[in-house]
Order: structure tokens, then sequence, then C-alpha cells
């Protein structure tokens, strides 16, 4: 006897095979939600930082079998650096580039008076905070002394803490990261830890603690942590204090990266600018010198390209070769809608 058989009961039967047949949507052998928007971006921002450095982590003592939080990114990028003037741009010129898509900038007040990605994003309520550290010939305190449009486009739509030695004003506001107050008001603050020679507070501690009173709450922002005090460093060749500061960048990457499993709306971006090479010691006994009293060492020049990691939401679109100006449409591109949200 002939039996007919419902196309509810067919699917039932072939369900299996199409489950079995799927493969899950990964990026770098992690699982990876596509065309998702960030509403949250906390962006490492790191003058003179190159992806080879973290040889200085990975090849620590006997540390080389543990992996790095850097490699648990989805995504890793390489970015040239020339803009229309020069082949190797300053630091501060290289992150201005990659925040407003912009190649024609000169380390003066013109520069302010081009708009940052974050006034062209899709939540008109997005908080800015940037939090910036070491010295730099010209940057965001300099701000003060140029004209109105420029502050408007960037002081006073952020709140900005700078840890940088030198003394403080009496009507100036300030942060430590021993307090647990909110900031409540926008503007600059400044590193109350911090004297003309040396500052008592840590990276770790700082951003850490910046970040957890700042965010509180907050439902879209932008977080950028600015390192020049990194290429200070290097340029005085100390490569013990840059192996302390690496092991530091490590732990509040990895801070960060543990945020991504709680909010799915969040991207971690990290890039460098004016990244400065080195040559490692082969092995042996140049290598263990190295690694105790940081000799041995071969310095180079500024490469021309400089490195970019993502992780998170929309980290897919910073894969690949590109200009470092192509980091702000990669920022704001919305592959759903096939087009940069104007």
């Amino acid at each position: 006897m002939k039996r007919n058989i419902s196309p509810l009961m067919l699917g039932l039967i072939f369900l299996p095979f199409f489950y079995g047949c799927s493969s899950p949507i990964t990026l770098n052998l992690k699982g990876k939600a596509f065309d998702l928007a960030p509403t949250k971006i906390v962006w490492f921002q790191i003058a003179g930082f190159s992806e080879e450095h973290l040889s200085l982590l990975k090849y620590a003592g006997s540390q080389a079998n543990r992996k790095l939080s850097f490699e648990n990114g989805h995504c890793f990028g390489k970015a040239w650096r020339h803009n229309i003037f020069k082949l190797r741009p300053n630091a501060f010129e290289s992150f201005m580039s990659q925040m407003t898509g912009r190649r024609n900038f000169k380390s003066n007040c013109e520069d302010f008076r081009v708009k940052p990605f974050w006034l062209y994003m899709e939540s008109g309520k997005k908080e800015v905070g940037i939090f910036e550290r070491g010295p730099v010939k010209f940057s965001f305190p300099d701000l003060n002394s140029c004209d109105g449009e420029g502050q408007n486009f960037y002081q006073k739509k952020a709140s900005y803490w700078f840890s940088l030695r030198k003394p403080l004003g009496k009507n100036e506001q300030t942060f430590h990261y021993l307090e647990n107050t909110p900031f409540s008001k926008k503007g600059v603050y400044y590193d109350r830890s911090c004297h003309k020679k040396y500052c008592d507070s840590g990276f770790v501690s700082n951003i850490k603690s910046i970040y957890e009173r700042w965010a509180k709450n907050k439902e879209s922002f932008v977080f950028i942590i600015r390192d020049f005090k990194y290429l200070s460093e290097l340029r005085k060749k100390n490569i013990l204090k840059i192996k302390r500061m690496l092991f530091d960048l490590e732990e509040i990457y990895s801070f960060f990266l543990d945020k991504l499993d709680k909010q799915g709306d969040l991207l971690v971006l990290l890039t460098g600018a004016s990244p400065s090479n080195f040559e490692y010691p082969l092995s042996g006994k140049s290598w263990f010198d190295f690694e105790k009293k940081g000799k041995n060492i071969l310095y180079r020049r500024p490469s021309l390209m400089s490195p970019i990691v993502a992780a998170g939401a929309s980290a897919e679109n910073f894969c690949g070769l590109y200009h470092e100006s192509e980091v702000f449409k990669r920022l704001l591109w919305k592959s759903s809608a096939g087009k940069l949200i104007e």
C-alpha cells in the first residue's frame, strides 16, 4: 500500500543533514558575528608600535608557548602611512589621518578643523573620551591655543585625560586612579599623580580606573587610548622599559578583550603610527644579553607601514592592506547597506 509522507515529516527527516553540512561562521578560527555595527569602540593608538615588538613578550623567558592576547583578535591589517606632504608622517599626523580619512596634516591648528569619525556615526549621542600619555610636539593638549572651530570638533565634544609630567594650575580639573567618583563634566583632566619628573600612576591602573568610571551605564561611546610615551622610550633605546610597557599593554588589551563576551556591540581596535623597527639578535649569548640588559639590538628607520589589530563588532572591516586614512571609512562601513554612512 502506498503511503504519502507529509512535507513536515520530510523536513524533519532532512533537517539533520542540513545542519550537518553547515559550517560555523568564523574569522581567524574564532566565532564571529558579521555585519554588526559597533556602538562601543575602544581604540588603542600606540605611537611607535610594530607587531614585531610583540616578540619581546612571546619569547620572554620560557613563555614561547603561551598565547598572547593579541593572537586572540579577529583580524590583522597593515596600513601604508604616507601623506601628501611626507613619506613618513609623524605619529600625531598618522593618528589624525586614521580618525578623519584625510592625508593633509601639518601638525598645526588647521589639523583640528577636520571632523573626526565620531561626528559621522549614526548615534548622535555617542560619548567620546580620550586618554593621552607622554610627550609629543603637537597633539590634543594644544587645542587650547587653537581657534574655536577646532575646539568645537574635538574639545567640546569629548572628555580628555592627560598623563603628562607638568606642574598643574589652580583651576585645572584633575583625576587620580585611586578615586571612584564619576566624571560628571566634559572637559580636560590632568593626572594628579604626575609631577615634574615622573608620574606615580601606572598605565594599567589609569586606564581601568578611568574606563570603569566613565563608561559605566553608557549605551554608546568611543574611548581612545593614545600613548606617545612608548615612542619616546623607543627613541631612547630603552629596550627593557619598552618590554615592561608591552606587558602593561598586553594586560589592558586582554582586559578589553574579556568584555567582548558580554558586549557583542564592542569593537576593540589597535593601530600603530610611526612604527620604529629594530633587529633582534640571533641566539645564544647575544640573546641572553638582550633579555637581561637590552643589548645587541640594531635600530632601523621607521617603517613605511603601520599595524592594525581588530576584535569584536565589525572587526572584519580591518583585514587587509590599505592606506591608514581608510581606517576612517572602515569604522563607518556597513556591508549590509553596501555604502559608507553619510
